[in-house]
């Protein structure tokens, strides 16, 4: 969930914008990487499931 700010997220070969009140899924095995685009800080929430 993306706080506050905006970001480019690069997921795999694609890359795409996020802005705060967005929600992104990314697989656990999915490589992935977020660049702030903007003078705001950017800020998200990551949750992860426990093992089970």
């Amino acid at each position: 969930y993306i706080l506050h700010g905006k970001a480019r997220l690069r997921l795999g070969d694609e890359e795409h914008e996020v802005y705060a009140g967005d929600v992104v899924y990314i697989g656990g095995n999915e490589v992935h990487q977020f660049f702030t685009a903007g003078e705001e800080p950017f800020g998200f929430l990551c949750v992860v499931p426990a093992k089970r």
